[in-house]
């Protein structure tokens, strides 16, 4: 996004999926403060929590390789540091200057980014539209990804 605002010749159209406008509006600061410090205390049980959180409509085994990924990938410093970062990003600024035309997929159970950012996101670009599916995970891979993929192969209009 911040590409196509910056640069709104080499962008023809955008799509954003599982977006959020406010990382400080995401959920609660008691429940962040908990996530980051599970996240930076105990990895292992962190990365399962984190693996609920985003891909709860994946099968038991997903869920596991899912964990299993995070850890190798990264050290429990990081995660955390890369969680508190998603907590304190702001695009605001940004969406008046998205020119390009603009689809905005959401999973309406999103449990990682609630489904009023995306439409906050699709609000302030304009012209943006915004499509809504059904699911509760937040990763693209996990679920319906058969209408994820028909929504964004269509683009936006």
């Amino acid at each position: 996004m911040a590409w196509a605002a910056a640069h709104p010749e080499t962008v023809r159209r955008l799509v954003l999926y599982g977006g959020w406008v406010s990382g400080a509006d995401m959920s609660p600061p008691t429940a962040k403060e908990h996530i980051l410090g599970l996240v930076e205390s105990h990895w292992g049980l962190g990365s399962d929590v984190l693996t609920n959180i985003f891909a709860p409509d994946a099968d038991a085994s997903m869920r596991k390789q899912f964990g299993r990924y995070q850890r190798a990938c990264s050290t429990a410093a990081t995660a955390r540091a890369l969680l508190a970062m998603s907590y304190e990003l702001n695009v605001s600024d940004l969406l008046p200057h998205v020119r390009s035309p603009t689809l905005v997929v959401h999973r309406a159970h999103d449990r990682a980014a609630p489904v009023g950012q995306a439409a906050k996101l699709a609000d302030g670009i304009s012209g943006a539209q915004f499509v809504v599916l059904p699911g509760s995970s937040h990763l693209p891979y996990a679920g319906d990804t058969r209408a994820l993929v028909t929504t964004v192969r269509r683009g936006p209009r």
